[in-house]
């Protein structure tokens, strides 16, 4: 029994043995941690700023504290704030402040040695309205005031100290007495002077104010007095006869003790705008210049404060170029024509050239007969239908492209766009697609074949003035897709170049399948032509009403060509033979049609064989 005790006794020390504990702190590990405050004096209602620092350690690993708040003063919620970087610095698995569980900074998994003070956080506290005056302690302390709560890595223990912050609260002083003029600093010189003016509790205002101006001149003006308690009043521009003016407002007490306020304002020669407006009514304005080369002439307008200007449009020129915006050289801001500008601001605006470049796409127009009918001339022209910038303004580029026709055969076109070549960069980059214009004209099946159009080489972005670098394009022609929802794209996995082809086909006449009741044939609305008469060519007939020994049939067949029916009768049932021979009597109807022979038969048949069957019987019990 005492091995068995010894044995369970063992097994629990080397269990136990495998959890870290801290030891006891060895001498000379020890950590300091300091709260100081930004002010040492406060009244209530003021904020103060605390800020807790560590002080050096050696190889700190983990530590617990929390704040000590005396009463009279408040943590500010929120105000908790842990130095930026600090878990990095003290190479920290977690660090952490908790409002909710008593202002709690957590210190966990560090490994920090430093012979300098650390600031750790920052908090604040507020003074109580009922705070009582005296000294108000705050300071930092052990979590629980648990010793083991601040160790090193070595999981020995780091003895802590604690330095507190003071600070004095004082009663709140009594407000003073006074009275504040509300009011700008500098007035224009043509506009009115408008102040306001607000006064302690139990100041009251005396109904004029002074007014000093000129040279040793001095008068008197109403002062206005609201419901509120507040007043105001206007200086005439009249009285700016000098560079300043020198306000003064009065008033007294309940007991009669005198309390005054004065204010120097200067008059400014020039306007003072405000949100764009002066006092005196003046508007706020701006110029956009407007500068081409230095042959043309310098245009402006004029923007007001506040209000959007929209730019030119198109205004200087140059010989194989044209103005696509305008550009900020100053700013680089960049602007289309007719852009809205909307900057509070004088600015200079610069022209921007594209050069204009054509492309040019070959394509083959063939006219193929539907009958004999010839055709005479006939224009077929192209159309862009889409491309890859639908939102890019196309008010420069032009497309063109049609060949005439006069017959059958092929005819030879080109397709041509021209424009600026940023614009066309975009338009083509990823796709712009052609289609022929079907205009609806009778005896004319129009290809409706889209195909897709695409640039080779990216162009220069702009040309500016004259430096702009010639550059050559082209352009190849490939088969276009359609999605579901109907729009064209490029089908780039299976890109193949192919030659841009329509081919168009003239029918003169316009028949029409016509039948009667014994033939159909193909007739031409217009001119009355027939051709392919033939018979109907009917299918199986199909029974669409049965005979009966009272009324005949119908049915019909259907001609798999035209769609004419022809409906025949189907003759009545022949009536059934009446087997009576008496004449002009109908034996009556028993349900039973068997031959009545063959039942008299069986029955002498059935007697035959009883009477047979008994005389045998008898014989036997004779013997």
């Amino acid at each position: 029994m005492k091995k068995r005790i010894l044995s369970i006794l063992l097994c629990l020390c080397m269990v136990l043995a495998i959890f870290p504990v801290a030891a006891f702190a060895e001498e000379g590990k020890t950590v300091s941690f300091t709260v100081t405050a930004d002010k040492t004096e406060a009244q209530p209602g003021d904020t103060i700023t605390f800020t807790l620092t560590m002080g050096p350690v050696k190889g700190l690993y983990y530590a617990d504290l929390n704040l000590r708040i005396p009463e009279g003063l408040t943590y500010v919620a929120g105000s908790g704030s842990i130095t930026e970087g600090l878990k990095d610095k003290l190479k920290a698995g977690q660090i952490q402040f908790l409002e909710s569980h008593g202002n709690i900074l957590g210190l966990h998994g560090c490994d920090y040695t430093s012979d300098a003070n650390t600031v750790l956080m920052t908090f604040q506290c507020t003074v109580n309205d009922d705070a009582a005056t005296g000294a108000k302690t705050v300071g930092v302390g052990l979590y629980d005031d648990d010793k083991t709560n601040c160790f090193d890595v070595d999981m020995d223990l780091i003895a802590a100290s604690f330095n507190s912050a003071t600070v004095t609260v004082s009663e709140a002083l009594a407000p003073a007495l006074a009275i504040t003029i509300n009011g700008p600093d500098v007035v224009c010189a043509e506009s009115n002077y408008f102040f306001t003016a607000t006064a302690s509790e139990g100041v009251t205002f005396d109904e004029l104010f002074g007014l000093g101006y000129g040279i040793d001149e001095y008068c008197f003006l109403t002062l206005g007095q609201e419901a509120d308690g507040t007043a105001w009043g206007v200086v005439q521009t009249y009285y700016y006869s000098a560079g300043s003016f020198e306000l003064t407002v009065s008033g007294e007490t309940a007991d009669g003790t005198p309390v005054s306020a004065t204010k120097t304002v200067q008059v400014s020669p020039e306007h003072i705008y405000e949100n764009g407006v002066c006092g005196c009514g003046a508007v706020l304005t701006y110029t956009v210049e407007y500068i081409g080369s230095g042959d043309d002439p310098i245009c402006m307008d004029i923007k007001t404060y506040g209000q959007d200007l929209t730019l030119r449009g198109e205004t200087f020129t140059m010989d194989g170029y044209v103005q696509t915006g305008w550009v900020d050289k100053e700013t680089g801001a960049v602007y289309h024509l007719g852009d809205t500008y909307t900057e509070n601001a004088d600015v200079t605006l610069n022209p921007v050239f594209e050069k204009l470049i054509t492309l040019t796409v070959p394509y083959t127009t063939t006219v193929a007969l539907g009958d004999a009918g010839v055709p005479g001339e006939k224009t077929f022209t192209l159309a862009l239908i889409g491309d890859s910038a639908p939102d890019k303004d196309k008010s420069n580029v032009t497309v063109s492209g049609s060949v005439t026709t006069d017959g059958a055969g092929d005819y030879d076109g080109t397709l041509t766009i021209t424009g600026p070549e940023e614009t066309l960069w975009y338009m083509l980059s990823e796709g712009a697609f052609v289609q022929q214009v079907d205009n609806g004209e009778a005896g004319w099946t129009v290809d409706d074949t889209v195909w897709g159009v695409l640039m080779e080489e990216i162009p220069v972005a702009y040309a500016t003035s004259d430096d702009a670098a010639a550059s050559e394009y082209t352009v190849y022609v490939v088969p276009a897709s359609i999605d579901g929802n109907g729009d064209y794209y490029i089908d780039w996995e299976n890109l193949q170049t192919a030659d841009m082809t329509f081919t168009n086909t003239y029918t003169a006449h316009a028949y029409a399948l016509n039948h009667d009741a014994d033939g159909h044939w193909d007739e031409c609305s217009g001119c009355g032509d027939i051709q392919n008469e033939e018979p109907h060519q009917y299918g199986d007939w199909t029974v669409t009403k049965e005979a009966t020994e009272k009324e005949a049939g119908e049915k019909e067949h259907t001609c798999t060509v035209c769609g004419y029916t022809e409906t025949a009768e189907i003759a009545k049932l022949a009536a059934k033979p009446n087997t009576d021979t008496k004449s002009g009597t109908t034996a009556p109807a028993t349900g039973d049609n068997s031959h009545m022979a063959l039942w008299i038969a069986l029955l002498f048949m059935g007697g035959a064989g009883v009477i047979g069957t008994t005389v045998y019987g008898k014989k036997k019990r004779a013997k």
